[in-house]
């Protein structure tokens, strides 16, 4: 099993991953590894995880990362906008044939965040009813701010929060597909994860 999994925060992204690597050998024979790094720093603001073939995944990245240290700054906007396309190129130069898909996570420091009130709201019940995996008899503070703010307001700005971006790039194409604040996804054989992340959410 592989994966990756994401979650977009009030205060930032967060990235987790397995660390296994299954080697298929001639013979029909597999050999693990468990001390694989699959998430991986580009710049002080973006992190990115993948999952797929060890080759094509490498090779893309070695490029990217070769790429960025020819660049005095890349900031947070212009690497989302980059990624995609450099990726999509570098694998239809090498024609590969072997699938992998990119977990990106960003954020932009002197940015707000702005999140959907109903989602704050959601959890803040989850809490209020005891719902919740971790057992607290306190609320965080976050929440209680924005709880405060008008029912009218769809989204609400967290002023003292860097805006975050996460979202999921797939071969060959790879378009991004975003994630909005306060949701998470999965990508690999264990994708199937996000169940248990929206039982255990905190």
């Amino acid at each position: 099993m592989s994966v990756v999994a994401g979650c977009s925060l009030f205060n930032g992204v967060i990235l987790a991953s397995d660390c296994r690597l299954t080697v298929k050998w001639p013979n029909n024979t597999k050999t693990y590894s468990d001390n694989v790094q699959k998430i991986l720093a580009l710049t002080p603001t973006t992190g990115i995880g993948f999952v797929g073939n060890l080759n094509v995944a490498g090779y893309i990245l070695e490029n990217c990362r070769r790429q960025i240290r020819k660049k005095s700054r890349i900031d947070t906007i212009s690497m989302n906008q980059w990624l995609p396309k450099y990726f999509r190129h570098l694998f239809l130069k090498r024609k590969c044939k072997e699938s992998v898909t990119f977990m990106v996570a960003s954020v932009i420091p002197g940015q707000p965040n702005i999140i959907e009130r109903k989602k704050a709201v959601k959890i803040m019940s989850k809490i209020t009813k005891e719902e919740s995996p971790v057992k607290r008899n306190w609320i965080p503070d976050i929440l209680v701010k924005i709880i405060r703010t008008s029912k009218d307001d769809k989204y609400v700005t967290l002023l003292d929060c860097p805006k975050g971006f996460l979202y999921v790039m797939k071969s060959p194409d790879f378009i991004p597909k975003h994630i909005k604040p306060l949701d998470f996804a999965a990508i690999g054989s264990g994708q199937n994860a996000k169940f248990a992340i929206e039982e255990y959410q905190d």
